[in-house]
């Protein structure tokens, strides 16, 4: 007896074959009876399932998929014989195969059907059941019919979306791989200036997020894959423009500049950042390292160490803003000498946009972070600018308590901001800063040769 199979759904639908011998196979695999697309049907596995003749017909069983073999929308857990009109699907959403028993006579008048003498060798409830498919063949070819095209539009659809999406992760793959290039440029600067903490942050920021597109690409929603594509361009903007930042160049021309500031309110310790803008030792920090937050009042003890000194030097608060809401303030030590100021501070903010690289130069964790005996060390890191306001910056870059006052530089190593804060729940990656032009107010003739158009 022959068997005529015929593919309904799937890459090859409408193509038919013949078989007449005892194992048909059926999968992606070059060497198999019955080849469906390896590229396309990947519902298929490479060796899917087996059609079998034996004395009274044909069986068909499942060889270990993955996505399982179904007899007419059943499940296989053992052989199944076959009728003709049966439906072999090759995995709940892979392609239909309908099946054909070509019946053969043997030669002479006693011949008989061979439908007829399977059913003799068959038990009662295999006959029973034969007699009831033959009555509904009918009923159940419209059904097939419309399952068929039911499930084949949704299988086009499905596989579709299934393209769509190897694209997107292809494209999200070859994203990280230029992102994990960048940042291994970006590292290289961030080690020649010593900033390691910024650096140890970035290292995990794009471990964790080189985590999320491997794990989640594969089941993700397209929205889901749009989602982490723009996470990863937006990253590699940012990492592109520290890159190309003189980083190096920044802290040499303005470390020495920078100062811990130590404050005494009401009897509590804090330390914080100022950073100079005079050669008499006048500096900037926040208004409130120098103001009690709960009763307004002045510091009972207020002094600074410049960068890679040891001197304590006594300070006091030289100037205040009028407008209450600026958290600013000017300090000025008090021993007479010639003291470092930075290179500059931006006169305005015009040139800078959302994503423009920055860098930060303070005393994060205060003297929580590594010195060298007393002497102290400061720390550089680098961000993006994430949202500019006329009050306030945004910037993408780690901060924490001493931070306060830090001078924050753009590509040019002008000071465009003065950090004040940042988002509790952002684990310090969220920065906010007094802008610039709010520091310009409260300079005078002496101190305005730093400003720079």
């Amino acid at each position: 007896m022959a068997i005529e199979l015929r593919i309904l759904t799937g890459a090859r639908g409408g193509h038919r074959e013949r078989f007449d011998k005892p194992i048909i196979a059926l999968g992606r695999h070059h060497d198999v009876d019955l080849r469906f697309d390896p590229n396309a049907d990947l519902d298929v596995s490479v060796h899917h399932a087996e059609i079998l003749a034996r004395p009274d017909g044909y069986v068909v069983r499942d060889s270990g998929s993955t996505n399982g073999t179904f007899l007419n929308g059943t499940r296989l857990t053992s052989e199944e014989p076959l009728e003709s009109g049966d439906v072999i699907w090759l995995g709940a959403e892979g392609p239909q195969v309908e099946v054909q028993l070509l019946e053969q006579q043997a030669a002479g008048s006693a011949e008989v059907p061979a439908t007829r003498i399977r059913q003799s060798r068959r038990s009662t409830g295999e006959r029973v059941r034969v007699a009831v498919r033959e009555q509904t063949a009918m009923l159940r070819r419209v059904l097939v019919l419309a399952l068929v095209v039911l499930v084949g539009g949704i299988g086009a659809a499905y596989w579709m979306g299934h393209r769509d999406s190897r694209v997107r992760v292809s494209e999200l793959l070859a994203l990280l791989a230029q992102s994990d290039s960048t940042a291994a440029q970006l590292q290289s600067r961030l080690s020649a200036v010593g900033d390691t903490t910024f650096a140890a942050a970035l290292r995990q920021q794009n471990a964790e997020l080189a985590e999320r597109v491997r794990t989640s690409s594969a089941n993700a929603t397209p929205n889901q894959l749009d989602s982490l594509k723009s996470e990863l361009l937006h990253r590699q903007v940012m990492q592109q423009g520290l890159a190309l930042m003189d980083l190096s160049k920044i802290s040499v021309e303005n470390d020495s500049a920078i100062a811990f500031v130590v404050s005494e309110l009401d009897g509590k310790p804090y330390g914080a950042t100022a950073f100079g803008i005079s050669s008499n030792g006048l500096l900037v920090t926040n208004k409130h390292n120098v103001r009690s937050p709960l009763t307004g009042k002045a510091p009972t003890r207020l002094g600074v160490k410049y960068a890679n000194t040891d001197v304590l030097l006594h300070a006091h608060v030289a100037q205040l803003p009028s407008d209450t809401s600026v958290d600013l303030a000017l300090i000025q030590v008090e021993e007479p000498g010639r003291y470092p100021s930075v290179r500059g501070i931006a006169r305005s903010l015009d040139e800078l946009h959302p994503g423009s690289p920055v860098a930060t130069i303070g005393f994060p964790h205060a003297l929580d972070s590594p010195m060298q005996g007393d002497v102290v060390k400061t720390s550089l890191t680098a961000g993006t600018l994430s949202k500019l306001l006329p009050d306030l910056l945004q910037v993408d870059a780690y901060a924490s308590h001493g931070s306060s006052g830090s001078p924050i530089f753009d590509e040019r190593g002008w000071v465009i901001g003065v950090v004040y804060g940042g988002d509790p729940q952002s684990g310090g990656r969220l920065t906010y800063a007094v802008p610039s032009s709010k520091l310009v107010q409260l300079l005078t003739a002496r101190e305005s040769t730093l400003l720079r158009p």
